[in-house]
């Protein structure tokens, strides 16, 4: 999604390389400066008309996607403590460290475009998240994210990735279609089977698991990851009901 300006960039100077003197009045004008950014890009968000930022009741999607990515979203305020021990068991494991930010960082990060694996970065996208936790809605939060996220190649935005697989927008995702596109933001479309389902003739999908089982072999990993990930988003949201 274009923006009209680009965003400020935290302690980063300006395009010069120019930047204010250090100090905490510094500090506080800069996170300001991009707090107010922030909040103007989700505010024109909400009159891009994505079908899902108008619904006055909860959509399959929005529950699909707080099972599989934040589901304690409506408990925290931007910063989820519960995700410590779990990073605590990464480390010690040696595995990759992940699955620990909350919508509100994710929407953060999509905003700014700003995705280097640096303890700068995350503490910078924390921070911004916590505040603006704090200026706005969950609802509204969260629908945003879904409005602007990357679905995979040349899709962005949950409206744009259900018309273009499903032939419907967002809103009108039954359980098991919202699982997938949910799914999507983990392991988004590649180029290759959206290419493969043009040439076939595969869009909008009928049936979602013929879907999966001619693309699998185009991407096996793929293929497997979703489907994986699509079974448990739907076992979650069972449990829950």
């Amino acid at each position: 999604m274009a923006y009209e300006f680009e965003p400020p960039r935290l302690f980063d100077g300006d395009k010069r390389g120019r930047s204010l003197p250090p100090g905490p009045k510094s500090f506080l004008f800069l996170l300001n400066l991009q707090v107010d950014w922030l909040l103007e890009r989700i505010e024109a968000i909400r009159w891009d008309f994505s079908s899902i930022m108008w619904e006055d009741d909860d959509s399959e999607l929005e529950r699909l996607t707080l099972a599989l990515e934040d589901r304690w979203f409506f408990e925290h305020s931007g910063i989820d403590l519960r995700a410590v021990p779990r990073v605590i068991r990464q480390i010690v494991s040696l595995k990759r460290v992940g699955g620990v930010s909350t919508i509100e960082q994710q929407l953060v990060r999509t905003l700014l475009e700003r995705r280097e694996r640096t303890l700068k970065r995350k503490s910078r996208e924390m921070m911004l998240a916590w505040i603006i936790s704090h200026r706005m809605a969950k609802r509204d939060i969260l629908r945003a994210y879904l409005a602007t996220a990357y679905f995979g190649y040349r899709l962005r935005g949950c409206d744009q990735v259900s018309d273009f697989v499903f032939g419907k927008p967002a809103s009108d995702l039954e359980s098991e279609e919202a699982a997938f596109v949910a799914s999507l933001l983990v392991y988004p479309l590649p180029k290759v089977v959206r290419e493969f389902g043009e040439a076939s003739a595969l869009y909008p999908v009928g049936d979602l698991r013929s879907f999966l089982k001619a693309a699998s072999p185009i991407a096996p990993r793929w293929g497997r990851r979703v489907h994986r990930r699509l079974n448990y988003g739907l076992a979650r949201v069972r449990k829950a009901k």
